[in-house]
């Protein structure tokens, strides 16, 4: 995905639609407020915050109110969102003392009257304005919506994706059906849990870490990297880069993070720490496409205590990773790791040669071997595969042993289980 740095200039359109009732429009300064100026719980904060400081909304400007030549009807008639967009924008761009130049601008948002669509294209797309094609961001709301539904679709046009989840469904299918989209509610580009705040309404959450990293948003001097078979970290809330210790661990394809209730993060009913993979879109809508996916569906939210594993821990591959504190007051979590490789013959290599049969061997390679005892279920499926096998066979002395045996096999698996 594009990297995106430095001051996101949008022209935000105020845009009036002729209707049989007459609406209640709310004043400039309010969306100057919510979009322009650097005010505590505007989007441009917002964006500074989410992105540590690396994007903001600065130098962008407010026009309107403009009554469009569509009638609400005609306007909500136009099909495609990108054109509804734009329609309102060559409105704006038209010839006269009012006419707005867009192209010292990096993207658009249009904020019509009354309801017609809260969306945005992902990434830039390509609009002919003031005699010039140019890509823009692009983003339609209403005024009625609220702070976390707009900050949601500039993110997609910055290019973020939806957050996913593990969950084989989609927590918003009429929007997007693939399995777990928008069930990430720990990141704005999921179903965020969110806090209302009294000019904006609902407001926050920021970004997990996978996500800020696919745009270059986390720097990589703060986030440290576990390598080894056993460590632990002390960990900084993510919304706080101005605190000094690592913000995110990377642990192979994961990358773990701290979340404080605090903030934007203020939804979030206690602190905890959360583990994300990206994965790629197949197929992409965008160059480099990419998405996070918040990992240990049903239970993500890691308090103290929580552990979150996957492999076997017997036999390996395993990994694990476990909270052993959280230190509410002082805004750190120390979180422990743990990797244990696979031990014994992968399923390619053969024995050419047993020393001691069923426990070290020579490889075709020529070196040793240890080959560890089998899992449980892997005997439990070879006596119930054999005991079927009896069924194939005529009545006689062999098949009565072979069931035996089976049987035998069987139980004691059952007895070693028991007694370990």
């Amino acid at each position: 995905m594009e990297p995106v740095r430095g001051a996101q200039k949008f022209a935000i359109l105020l845009c009036g639609l002729r209707a049989d009732t007459p609406v209640d429009r709310r004043p400039r300064e309010f969306f100057e407020e919510l979009f322009v100026n650097d005010s505590a719980d505007g989007l441009n904060r917002y964006w500074r915050a989410a992105s540590h400081e690396t994007i903001s909304l600065a130098g962008s400007r407010v026009f309107g109110w403009r009554e469009l030549p569509q009638s609400l009807d005609a306007y909500r008639a136009t099909s495609g969102r990108v054109d509804r967009i734009r329609i309102a924008a060559e409105h704006f761009a038209s010839p006269g003392p009012d006419q707005v130049d867009f192209r010292t601008f990096d993207g658009i948002v249009v904020v019509t009257d009354q309801d017609v669509d809260l969306t945005a294209p992902r990434g830039r797309v390509g609009m002919t304005l003031n005699g010039e094609t140019r890509a823009y961001r692009s983003v339609i709301c209403s005024q009625a919506n609220n702070h976390c539904d707009i900050a949601h679709e500039m993110g997609h046009s910055f290019g973020f994706d939806h957050a996913f989840s593990m969950n084989p469904m989609s927590c918003s299918p009429a929007n997007d059906g693939r399995p777990g989209a928008y069930c990430d509610v720990w990141d704005v580009m999921g179903t965020p849990t969110s806090v209302t705040r009294p000019r904006f309404g609902r407001s926050g959450p920021l970004l997990n870490a996978g996500n800020m990293r696919l745009l270059g948003w986390l720097q990589n001097s703060r986030v440290r990297r576990f390598t080894g078979n056993s460590d632990s970290f002390q960990l900084r809330p993510l919304s706080r880069p101005d605190l000094s210790g690592a913000l995110a661990v990377e642990f192979d394809s994961w990358i773990v993070e701290f979340r404080m209730n605090k903030g934007w993060d203020e939804g979030f009913n206690r602190p905890g720490v959360l583990i994300h993979r990206v994965a790629d879109e197949v197929p992409p809508q965008i160059t480099g496409d990419q998405h996070s996916v918040v990992l240990g569906f049903p239970a993500e939210f890691l308090v103290e205590g929580g552990t979150y594993a996957e492999g076997d821990p017997r036999f390996g591959p395993y990994r694990r990773v476990t909270v052993q504190d959280i230190d509410a007051t002082n805004e750190t979590a120390t979180v422990s790791f743990l990797r244990k490789a696979r031990e014994g013959l992968t399923d390619e290599i053969g024995i050419l040669q047993w020393i001691v049969e069923g426990v070290i061997g020579v490889s075709p390679q020529g070196t040793l071997v240890k080959v560890p005892p089998r899992p449980p279920i892997r005997d439990m499926l070879v006596g119930i595969a054999v005991n079927q096998l009896t069924e194939t066979l005529m009545d006689s002395p062999e098949k009565a042993t072979l069931r035996r045996a089976s049987l035998e096999l069987i139980a004691e698996t059952v007895k070693r289980e028991l007694q370990s």
